[in-house]
Protein backbone atom coordinates (compact mmCIF):
# COMPACT_ATOMS: atom_id res chain seq x y z
CA UNK A 1 0.00 0.00 0.00
CA UNK A 2 1.43 3.35 -0.79
CA UNK A 3 2.04 5.49 2.10
CA UNK A 4 4.99 7.85 1.20
CA UNK A 5 5.67 10.23 -2.07
CA UNK A 6 9.12 11.57 -2.20
CA UNK A 7 9.58 14.80 -4.46
CA UNK A 8 12.57 15.47 -6.43
CA UNK A 9 12.90 19.54 -6.13
CA UNK A 10 15.18 20.71 -9.49
CA UNK A 11 13.08 20.77 -12.28
CA UNK A 12 9.99 18.67 -10.77
CA UNK A 13 8.84 20.74 -8.11
CA UNK A 14 11.08 24.01 -8.79
CA UNK A 15 10.74 24.91 -12.56
CA UNK A 16 14.64 26.46 -12.32
CA UNK A 17 15.59 24.35 -16.04
CA UNK A 18 15.98 28.02 -17.98
CA UNK A 19 18.14 28.83 -14.86
CA UNK A 20 19.99 25.92 -15.06
CA UNK A 21 20.98 25.99 -18.32
CA UNK A 22 21.92 29.62 -18.37
CA UNK A 23 24.60 28.86 -15.39
CA UNK A 24 25.76 25.80 -16.97
CA UNK A 25 26.24 28.46 -20.23
CA UNK A 26 28.19 30.97 -18.43
CA UNK A 27 30.71 28.57 -16.25
CA UNK A 28 31.00 26.87 -19.79
CA UNK A 29 32.51 29.51 -21.50
CA UNK A 30 36.23 28.69 -20.08
CA UNK A 31 36.07 25.56 -22.17
CA UNK A 32 35.08 27.73 -25.38
CA UNK A 33 31.40 27.46 -24.98
CA UNK A 34 29.32 30.14 -26.76
CA UNK A 35 25.73 28.30 -27.08
CA UNK A 36 23.98 26.33 -24.97
CA UNK A 37 20.35 26.05 -24.89
CA UNK A 38 17.61 24.21 -23.13
CA UNK A 39 17.30 21.25 -26.07
CA UNK A 40 20.45 20.48 -25.76
CA UNK A 41 21.02 20.37 -22.07
CA UNK A 42 18.28 18.31 -22.58
CA UNK A 43 19.81 16.05 -24.16
CA UNK A 44 23.37 16.03 -22.67
CA UNK A 45 22.72 16.58 -18.77
CA UNK A 46 24.32 13.36 -16.95
CA UNK A 47 24.92 12.48 -13.22
CA UNK A 48 27.10 12.33 -12.16
CA UNK A 49 27.17 16.10 -13.45
CA UNK A 50 30.88 16.10 -13.91
CA UNK A 51 30.35 13.98 -17.07
CA UNK A 52 28.12 16.85 -18.68
CA UNK A 53 30.37 19.43 -18.14
CA UNK A 54 33.31 16.90 -19.95
CA UNK A 55 30.88 16.82 -23.06
CA UNK A 56 30.73 20.35 -23.29
CA UNK A 57 34.26 20.58 -22.66
CA UNK A 58 35.16 18.11 -25.05
CA UNK A 59 37.96 16.30 -22.99
CA UNK A 60 38.03 15.04 -19.45
CA UNK A 61 38.48 17.91 -16.49
CA UNK A 62 40.93 17.66 -14.21
CA UNK A 63 39.55 18.17 -10.24
CA UNK A 64 40.78 21.70 -9.84
CA UNK A 65 38.79 22.68 -12.99
CA UNK A 66 35.86 21.00 -11.82
CA UNK A 67 36.11 22.41 -8.39
CA UNK A 68 35.91 25.61 -10.14
CA UNK A 69 33.26 24.49 -12.27
CA UNK A 70 31.15 23.78 -9.10
CA UNK A 71 32.34 27.32 -7.22
CA UNK A 72 31.34 29.35 -9.80
CA UNK A 73 28.17 27.51 -10.43
CA UNK A 74 26.42 27.56 -7.56
CA UNK A 75 27.64 31.35 -6.63
CA UNK A 76 25.81 31.99 -10.22
CA UNK A 77 22.61 29.92 -9.35
CA UNK A 78 22.48 31.69 -6.12
CA UNK A 79 22.05 34.83 -7.43
CA UNK A 80 19.85 33.90 -9.79
CA UNK A 81 17.72 31.71 -7.91
CA UNK A 82 15.18 34.35 -6.94
CA UNK A 83 13.48 34.31 -10.48
CA UNK A 84 12.66 30.46 -10.00
CA UNK A 85 9.79 29.62 -9.17
CA UNK A 86 7.54 26.46 -8.57
CA UNK A 87 5.74 24.41 -11.14
CA UNK A 88 2.71 25.84 -11.96
CA UNK A 89 1.27 22.74 -10.50
CA UNK A 90 3.57 21.59 -7.91
CA UNK A 91 1.65 23.71 -4.84
CA UNK A 92 -1.61 21.65 -6.02
CA UNK A 93 0.57 18.44 -6.37
CA UNK A 94 1.37 18.92 -2.74
CA UNK A 95 -1.92 19.21 -1.28
CA UNK A 96 -3.43 16.58 -3.54
CA UNK A 97 -0.80 14.54 -1.70
CA UNK A 98 -1.82 15.84 1.29
CA UNK A 99 -5.54 15.21 0.97
CA UNK A 100 -4.65 11.60 0.32
CA UNK A 101 -3.59 10.93 3.76
CA UNK A 102 0.18 10.37 2.74
CA UNK A 103 3.30 11.59 3.89
CA UNK A 104 6.00 13.42 1.56
CA UNK A 105 8.90 14.74 1.59
CA UNK A 106 12.06 16.44 -0.85
CA UNK A 107 15.26 14.45 -1.65
CA UNK A 108 18.01 16.06 -4.04
CA UNK A 109 21.15 16.24 -4.79
CA UNK A 110 21.13 20.08 -4.31
CA UNK A 111 23.33 20.28 -0.89
CA UNK A 112 20.92 20.58 2.09
CA UNK A 113 22.75 23.69 3.44
CA UNK A 114 21.14 25.59 0.46
CA UNK A 115 18.03 22.64 0.18
CA UNK A 116 15.93 23.90 3.34
CA UNK A 117 16.39 27.37 2.88
CA UNK A 118 14.90 27.26 -0.89
CA UNK A 119 12.22 25.07 0.30
CA UNK A 120 11.12 26.84 2.98
CA UNK A 121 11.20 30.34 0.56
CA UNK A 122 8.75 28.32 -1.53
CA UNK A 123 6.41 27.46 1.14
CA UNK A 124 6.74 24.03 0.19
CA UNK A 125 7.63 23.03 3.83
CA UNK A 126 4.79 22.92 5.69
CA UNK A 127 3.32 20.10 3.78
CA UNK A 128 6.73 17.70 4.22
CA UNK A 129 7.87 15.61 6.74
CA UNK A 130 11.32 15.69 6.38
CA UNK A 131 14.18 16.87 3.38
CA UNK A 132 17.62 15.83 2.52
CA UNK A 133 20.24 17.01 0.20
CA UNK A 134 23.87 16.67 -0.34
CA UNK A 135 26.76 16.89 2.65
CA UNK A 136 29.20 19.48 0.62
CA UNK A 137 31.72 18.37 3.37
CA UNK A 138 31.54 14.58 2.55
CA UNK A 139 34.29 12.51 1.21
CA UNK A 140 33.29 11.54 -2.22
CA UNK A 141 31.60 7.97 -2.34
CA UNK A 142 31.02 8.38 1.17
CA UNK A 143 27.10 8.80 0.93
CA UNK A 144 26.20 11.22 -1.20
CA UNK A 145 24.80 9.62 -4.37
CA UNK A 146 20.99 10.08 -4.51
CA UNK A 147 20.48 6.05 -3.61
CA UNK A 148 22.84 6.32 -0.40
CA UNK A 149 20.81 9.85 0.69
CA UNK A 150 17.44 8.45 -0.16
CA UNK A 151 17.60 5.06 1.40
CA UNK A 152 19.13 6.90 4.62
CA UNK A 153 16.19 9.42 4.28
CA UNK A 154 13.73 6.41 4.36
CA UNK A 155 15.29 4.52 7.28
CA UNK A 156 15.28 7.94 9.29
CA UNK A 157 11.71 8.57 8.55
CA UNK A 158 10.95 5.06 10.01
CA UNK A 159 9.28 3.90 6.06
CA UNK A 160 9.64 1.20 3.62
CA UNK A 161 10.83 1.61 0.10
CA UNK A 162 8.08 -1.11 -0.95
CA UNK A 163 5.58 1.76 0.13
CA UNK A 164 7.10 4.84 -1.75
CA UNK A 165 6.61 6.75 -4.91
CA UNK A 166 10.25 8.97 -5.99
CA UNK A 167 8.19 11.89 -8.61
CA UNK A 168 11.15 13.35 -10.72
CA UNK A 169 12.52 14.58 -14.17
CA UNK A 170 15.79 12.82 -14.74
CA UNK A 171 16.68 9.25 -15.34
CA UNK A 172 19.12 9.49 -12.04
CA UNK A 173 15.72 9.35 -10.28
CA UNK A 174 14.68 5.77 -11.79
CA UNK A 175 18.20 4.61 -10.82
CA UNK A 176 17.68 5.61 -7.75
CA UNK A 177 14.25 4.16 -7.47
CA UNK A 178 15.35 0.93 -8.45
CA UNK A 179 18.24 0.88 -6.08
CA UNK A 180 16.51 1.61 -3.49
CA UNK A 181 12.99 -0.58 -3.72
CA UNK A 182 10.73 2.29 -4.42
CA UNK A 183 8.45 3.15 -7.02
CA UNK A 184 8.96 5.84 -9.78
CA UNK A 185 7.09 8.30 -11.94
CA UNK A 186 8.75 10.53 -14.42
CA UNK A 187 8.32 14.11 -15.52
CA UNK A 188 9.71 15.67 -18.59
CA UNK A 189 9.51 19.00 -16.79
CA UNK A 190 13.30 18.96 -16.20
CA UNK A 191 16.66 17.76 -16.76
CA UNK A 192 15.34 15.34 -19.83
CA UNK A 193 13.26 14.51 -22.57
CA UNK A 194 10.46 12.07 -22.25
CA UNK A 195 12.38 9.85 -24.60
CA UNK A 196 14.90 9.57 -22.19
CA UNK A 197 13.08 9.11 -19.40
CA UNK A 198 10.60 6.56 -20.88
CA UNK A 199 13.98 4.37 -21.45
CA UNK A 200 13.92 3.76 -18.06
CA UNK A 201 10.72 1.51 -17.73
CA UNK A 202 9.17 3.46 -15.22
CA UNK A 203 5.85 5.25 -16.18
CA UNK A 204 6.06 8.93 -17.32
CA UNK A 205 3.29 11.55 -16.71
CA UNK A 206 2.97 14.90 -18.71
CA UNK A 207 3.11 16.45 -15.88
CA UNK A 208 2.74 16.51 -11.58
CA UNK A 209 -0.80 16.97 -12.09
CA UNK A 210 -0.92 14.36 -14.27
CA UNK A 211 1.51 12.12 -11.73
CA UNK A 212 -1.51 12.40 -9.15
CA UNK A 213 -3.67 11.03 -10.75
CA UNK A 214 -1.42 7.70 -12.43
CA UNK A 215 -0.94 7.13 -8.46
CA UNK A 216 -4.76 7.08 -8.33
CA UNK A 217 -4.97 4.87 -11.55
CA UNK A 218 -1.80 2.74 -11.17
CA UNK A 219 -1.03 2.72 -7.56
CA UNK A 220 -1.43 -1.21 -8.02
CA UNK A 221 1.14 -1.39 -10.16
CA UNK A 222 3.22 1.51 -8.70
CA UNK A 223 3.59 -0.76 -5.88
CA UNK A 224 4.48 -4.02 -7.75
CA UNK A 225 7.05 -2.27 -9.77
CA UNK A 226 8.82 -1.24 -6.23
CA UNK A 227 8.46 -4.57 -4.99
CA UNK A 228 10.71 -5.98 -8.02
CA UNK A 229 12.64 -2.89 -7.87
CA UNK A 230 15.39 -3.49 -4.98
CA UNK A 231 16.34 -6.64 -6.13
CA UNK A 232 16.77 -5.79 -9.34
CA UNK A 233 19.84 -3.46 -8.74
CA UNK A 234 20.75 -0.28 -11.30
CA UNK A 235 21.54 -2.48 -13.95
CA UNK A 236 17.82 -2.71 -15.49
CA UNK A 237 18.80 1.17 -17.31
CA UNK A 238 21.64 2.74 -18.65
CA UNK A 239 21.33 6.23 -20.57
CA UNK A 240 22.17 6.88 -23.65
CA UNK A 241 26.07 7.26 -24.73
CA UNK A 242 26.87 11.27 -24.27
CA UNK A 243 26.85 12.98 -26.93
CA UNK A 244 26.90 16.88 -28.44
Amino acid sequence: MLGHVVWDWNGTLLDDTDLIVACARAVSERFGVRELDRQRWRRIARRPMRATYEVLAGRALTDTEWQGVQHDWFALYRAGFAQAALAPDALGALRAVQRRGLTQSVVSMTPEDQLAPQVESRGVAIFLSGLAGTNPSARAGSGNSKCAILRAHLDGLGLRPSQTVVIGDNPDDAVTARAVGTAAILVPTGDAARSRLAATGFPVAANLSAAIAMLDADAANLMALAAGAGSAGTDGFRDPPLGS
